[in-house]
């Protein structure tokens, strides 16, 4: 029983923290395009892989160039830049914006020439040096070392951008669950306190769970916060718990407490209460942290637990005869009668009439039964043994 409380608890807690990541998902996701972040990183990242410190003007011409190429983004122009490129358009920009054109009479050592015309200390050219190096020779083997290497680099920029994500979805977190007033602690306790709220917000999590997690990740940020609303859990200011609090709401309703009005007056509860209360709102937000699918995830595993825990419901069924043989069918009223006239009559002493006629048989003599042998007594009351010679017994 206390196990499946503590499952409920957790399903409870991890529904909140579901709601709440998409929630902060969607505010950042927002934030995201409004800053256009994903363009600005890869500009920085173009940015660097064509800077040249003792040649500023050169490598801003390239920056243009690589930009300017029809193949990195034809379909926006040049009003905004791209969140994202293709390697196989990096490697035909790159070219581009060293001047090498890519056509039938281009050759290696065309390209090789081009590249030493580049900037000594400029990235693009080392990357260009050493491609030129470690293939075998053909334009195809360099342009694939490009795109490896240019995927190896969105990678880090990608982990980047994860590592800033996380960042702003811990900042989010906390100002979701400081503004809302969604403490862990507290949900905890008031999903522990209420075998009501628990199986409500168990069914709400069940329902999420099969309604599935892209479908759930598509709803809208008051839709969010009307679902979370719809969980009834504890939540928003001003807070019951807190001392002063409960204390006023109990002088409201005419029946003032003194214990309550002592703690509300003793500084060091009401800083114990708060010192709480930042533990569970901080436990929120870096819970949201971890993002939607993290939190699915275990949802999906303790609600597939609660439900393999569940004792399987008991259904009585009438017991089903076995099936009759036909030639079982047939005797049986022949049985059926002798058993009934041998429960009738006195026991007879041979097998004859009508029942099985000509048929007699003498009965055995019942067997004897030997009495136990009286084993002789001893003037002391001890038995004697059977072995002991006759003459011993006085």
């Amino acid at each position: 029983m206390f196990g499946s409380v503590i499952l409920d608890v957790l399903i409870g807690l991890f529904l909140v923290y579901i709601v709440l990541s998409i929630m902060a998902s969607a505010v950042n996701e927002f934030l995201m395009n409004i800053t256009n972040r994903r363009a600005k990183d890869l500009a920085g990242f173009v940015q660097e892989f064509f800077q040249s410190p003792g040649n500023q003007a050169a490598s801003q011409q390239m920056v243009r160039k690589f930009y300017d190429s029809v193949i990195v983004d034809p379909a926006k122009g040049k009003a905004k830049l791209p969140s994202y490129i293709p390697n196989a358009d990096f490697v035909q920009g790159v070219l581009e914006a060293i001047t090498f054109t890519v056509n039938a009479d281009a050759s290696l050592n065309a390209l090789r020439s081009a590249t030493q015309q580049l900037p000594a200390d400029s990235p693009v050219r080392s990357v260009l040096t050493t491609a030129l190096d470690k293939t075998d020779g053909t334009l195809q083997s360099v342009g694939r070392y490009l795109e490896g290497w240019f995927d190896r680099q969105m990678q880090h920029v990608s982990n980047t951008y994860k590592r800033r994500t996380n960042l702003t979805l811990v900042m989010l977190g906390l100002l979701l669950a400081g503004v809302m007033n969604i403490d862990t602690i507290r949900i905890a306790n008031a999903l522990l306190e209420s075998p009501t709220l628990r199986a409500a917000i168990v069914q709400q999590a069940e329902a999420l769970s099969a309604q599935g997690q892209a479908a759930a990740q598509t709803q809208g940020f008051i839709a969010l916060q009307d679902q979370l609303a719809a969980l009834q859990i504890p939540m928003s200011w001003p807070d019951p718990t807190h001392p002063c609090v409960a204390a006023q709401i109990a002088t409201d309703s005419g029946t003032p407490n003194a214990a309550l009005d002592a703690s509300c007056n003793d500084g060091q509860t009401v800083f114990g209460w708060w010192l709480q209360k930042l533990l569970g709102l901080a436990i929120t937000g870096f819970a949201v942290s971890q993002g939607a699918p993290f939190w699915f995830d275990l949802l999906n595993k303790i609600t597939n637990l609660r439900a393999s825990n569940r004792p399987p419901e008991a259904t009585w069924q009438a017991p089903v005869a076995p099936p009759v043989s036909p030639q079982a069918a047939a005797v049986a009223p022949a049985i059926a009668s002798v058993a009934a006239a041998a429960m009738a009559g006195p026991a007879p002493t041979s097998i004859s009439g009508s029942v099985y006629p000509g048929v007699q048989a003498n009965l055995p003599p019942p067997p004897v039964v030997n009495p136990a042998p009286v084993m002789p007594i001893f003037p002391s009351g001890d038995p004697i043994p059977f072995d002991v010679p006759d003459d011993a017994v006085g």
